[in-house]
Parts: C-alpha cells; structure tokens; sequence
C-alpha cells in the first residue's frame, strides 16, 4: 500500500494519523500549526502554551493582543497586562486606568492617579472631592478652592464662622453698616430740645 503512494499522499498520510513510515521518523504535529513549527496549544505558528497567540509569539496566560505575552487580563495594545485591564496597554494594578495610567487607588479622571476620592478634572483628591480640580483637604471649596474649615461662600478660604460673599470672618457676623456714633433725632421738636440739652 505504501507502495502505491506519492510522496504528498504519504505526507498528508503520515500527519493525519499519526503513524511512523520506513525512514521517517515522525512527531505528532498539530494539524493547525502553521509554517510547520511545533505547536503544543491553539494555533501560533511559534510555540503557543496557552490561548491563541496573536503574530505567532508565545502566550502563557489571556489572549495577547499584537503577539505580546499576556500573564493577566488580555493585554490592550499589546503590552502585559497583569492586573485588571488596562486602558491604553498600560499595566493596570488596581482599578482600571484611563487614559492609560497606572490607577493604584479609585478611578483617576484624566488618567491621574487618585489616591484618594476622585478628582475632578484628573487631579488628585487626597480628602473630599475638590470642585474645580484642585484638592480639598477639608470640607468642599466651592470655586475649586481648598477649603480647610467651613464652607467658604464664592471659594475663599473660611477658617471662623461662614463667610458670605466669599469673605472670610473670624469673629461674629459683621453688620452690613457701621452704627451711627450718635444717637437718632427724635420726631418730635419737643423731644429733639430735650434731647439737645441731655
């Protein structure tokens, strides 16, 4: 039977089923290998030990997105990934991270790292959230100031009582106008003499 065989007919013989021929010695290759390398996982072309690696390089872990070797999550833009995905192939340690930064505490907008809450307009917060991308290391600033004891109106700093108008106050609440130095003219013209003379 070998006999009657071509050469290709005896090629494609050999690596369906796997059999040795007379001056051959044949290891079993998968049937999906391409370029005829050795592949001991899914289709690569190079050796693959995991998942399908991408342009023929090997992956041990996830698919690897452009041939790179993903060890964690699938790795964006090819580069390793051994945390949760990371936006922008960037290593992602902790939650994920925009823009492509490394996010080691909550979600940093902009892709800054928040160490803290998140910071708005991708600074960093270390205390409350700061309106307007600065950091509030006390209660909220409005206007995006810092502010480090009460609630300053119109983003000025407020370290007594509340400040309105953006004014910061250290004693009580200032009338809007200064008390006159003298007393009021009464109505009466009766009232007004006696006055005069006390």
């Amino acid at each position: 039977m070998l006999n009657t065989m071509s050469q290709q007919t005896l090629h494609e013989h050999v690596i369906r089923h796997d059999r040795t021929v007379v001056g051959y010695l044949y290891k079993e290759v998968d049937q999906d290998s391409a370029a005829g390398d050795v592949a001991q996982g899914p289709v690569a072309g190079d050796v693959a030990q995991g998942p399908v690696a991408a342009a023929g390089d090997v992956a041990q872990g996830p698919v690897a997105a452009a041939g790179v070797v993903a060890q964690g999550p699938v790795a964006a833009a090819g580069v390793v990934a051994q945390g949760p995905v990371a936006a922008g192939g960037d290593v992602a340690q902790g939650p994920v991270a925009a823009a492509g930064d490394v996010a080691q505490g909550p979600v940093a907008a902009g892709g800054d790292v928040a160490q803290g809450p998140v910071a708005a307009g991708g600074v960093v917060a270390q205390g409350p959230v700061a309106a307007g991308g600065d950091v509030a290391q006390g209660p909220v600033a409005a206007g995006g100031d810092v502010a480090q004891g009460p609630v300053a109106a119109g983003g000025v700093v407020a370290q007594g009582p509340v400040a309105a108008a953006g004014v910061v106050a250290q004693g009580p609440s200032a009338p809007t106008q200064a008390r006159p130095k003298t007393l009021p003219l009464l109505q009466s013209p009766t009232e007004n003499a006696i006055s005069a003379r006390w």
